[in-house]
């Protein structure tokens, strides 16, 4: 298998996160290993749903980044598309230029 030339990131509400990481670990024919974590979403185009996201002026999320080919992003999007079709779950994808292990 070719080295991940692909970072795909997804952030979504904590409610969907259970959802598309059972989706992931289900996509086993592409070996998919990837972290998640919380982050705090802002912008005008974040919908603040709860009194402390008013207050605070940003959203709690979690973001999930994937290392893989390109090609098994796209399909890794088309997969999560027609499983979870969300518009509250934004991606987007950025080269990898290195990766690697320091030992």
């Amino acid at each position: 298998m070719s080295a991940p030339d692909t970072c795909l990131n997804l952030i979504m509400p904590s409610a969907l996160a259970d959802d598309v990481v059972d989706l992931l670990l289900g996509h086993r024919e592409l070996a998919i290993s990837f972290a998640s974590f919380p982050v705090n979403a802002h912008g005008a185009d974040v919908a603040l749903v709860e009194p402390s996201e008013h207050v605070s002026g940003q959203a709690s999320r979690i973001q999930i980044q994937l290392l893989l080919r390109r090609e098994d992003a796209e399909t890794v999007l088309g997969y999560l598309k027609a499983q979870l079709p969300n518009p509250k779950v934004f991606y987007w994808a950025t080269p990898i230029l290195l990766e690697g292990r320091l030992g």
